[in-house]
């Protein structure tokens, strides 16, 4: 099988990607939805396969507080925009999924044509608000030995990650059961 070795590896922009598939100018790309959706559509893309099925459940969405909701005068402001989130991560992954009711949320709030939201995937959210730490610290070694970081050992990633708000929110809703 090939390696990364064995293929020229760009980093460019999500859209940029869908025009250099259209055009022949690349061959390969990991594009996430609306724009996977949007070249299968087209008809200028065949999804070989789910990145899912490669490595299983990854991050694909990390949220990312400023400085100012990690003040002890906004952690109650940050505990319910978590509950709300997995409120919604819920809905999604373990109850009604690309319903008629989601698409329509979800277009209205992105901007993005209902047949599009509805033919494409979804991402994988952890209904109990979980980081695939093992892939993250995958990522980061992948990402510092191919020379794309400014630092060449690993970070401590305690150092960047408080789930204090997260299970705050786990515990007012409940767990959920996967």
């Amino acid at each position: 099988g090939l390696t990364l070795d064995d293929i020229e590896l760009v980093t460019m922009r999500f859209p940029d990607m869908n025009v250099g598939l259209a055009n022949q100018a690349i061959d390969f790309a990991m594009l996430p939805e609306p724009f996977l959706s949007s070249a299968v559509n087209a008809g200028y893309v065949v999804v070989m396969s789910d990145v899912f099925e490669l490595v299983g459940p990854i991050n694909s969405t990390v949220l990312l507080f400023g400085k100012r909701m990690l003040e002890q005068e906004n952690h109650e402001v940050g505990v319910r925009f978590f509950k709300a989130y997995l409120k919604a991560a819920r809905e999604l992954i373990l109850g009604e999924g690309l319903s008629d009711k989601n698409v329509e949320i979800i277009s209205k709030y992105t901007n993005t044509d209902p047949a599009q939201v509805k033919s494409g995937g979804t991402y994988y959210y952890d209904p109990n608000g979980n980081l695939n730490m093992d892939f993250i610290e995958d990522l980061m070694m992948y990402l510092i030995n191919q020379g794309y970081t400014d630092f060449s050992e690993p970070l401590d990633l305690t150092n960047y990650y408080d789930s204090s708000y997260v299970q705050e929110a786990v515990d007012r809703l409940g767990r959920a059961e996967e």
